[in-house]
């Protein structure tokens, strides 16, 4: 085909239209694409080892102060990353060990805000701040983390732990009866579990007693 057939078609609306259709399709697709790339956390290798280390000392009380300072220089020496994000979550855990709810509530929801693609740890975080809400007596608030903690966790286990979680808030609350209609789900759900099996019942049978006596 030569430049003057190309022309003659180019004069054509319908052929302009879709070729600029086409164009415009192409243009949103990497677009797109481009977005898409960029929400995903960046990876910092580097980082990977100090986290480690961190991690390892978080189960010894004489390295928590270790623990604190490598966590703090991921977090600042590699921002946006999948580690300073993973570091922020630990963090946020010594920080709970600490007693320290205000900055662990901090760093739990830095890590729900950001983009990190790990449901474990998205779980998690949402399970320790329904615990520092409940610790602090919202009872809903706290129950509400719990059924998102839930909701996101990959793993049959946990999701039976912040069902038991939810009537133990319930528990606490006084809400007995919810929270017998809560291990009963979790009884059906999720009666295999060591977590049922061993505490469960008991719980439930003391919600049930009070419940009687209190009328709820």
């Amino acid at each position: 085909m030569n430049w003057e057939m190309l022309l003659e078609l180019w004069k054509d609306e319908r052929v302009r239209r879709a070729v600029w259709t086409g164009v415009a399709v192409v243009v949103l697709l990497v677009g797109y694409a481009v977005y898409r790339e960029s929400q995903k956390p960046r990876r910092a290798p580097e980082a990977e080892l100090t986290l480690l280390q961190a991690m390892t000392m978080l189960s010894n009380p004489q390295g928590m102060n270790t623990a604190d300072s490598l966590l703090q220089d991921v977090i600042a020496r590699h921002p946006g990353t999948v580690e300073a994000h993973r570091a922020r979550y630990y963090l946020g855990y010594l920080r709970l060990q600490q007693g320290n709810l205000d900055e662990a509530e901090q760093a739990f929801r830095a890590v729900l805000q950001s983009n990190l693609q790990d449901p474990v740890l998205r779980a998690e975080a949402e399970g320790h701040l329904g615990t520092i809400l409940a610790a602090r007596g919202d009872w809903d608030g706290a129950l509400e983390a719990f059924a998102r903690a839930r909701d996101l966790a990959p793993l049959e286990a946990l999701k039976a732990l912040y069902l038991f979680r939810q009537a133990e808030v319930s528990f606490a609350a006084g809400r007995y009866q919810r929270a017998v209609e809560l291990l009963d789900q979790m009884e059906k759900e999720h009666g295999r579990t060591i977590l049922f099996t061993q505490e469960g019942r008991t719980l439930r049978s003391m919600a049930r007693g009070l419940g009687k006596a209190s009328g709820g």
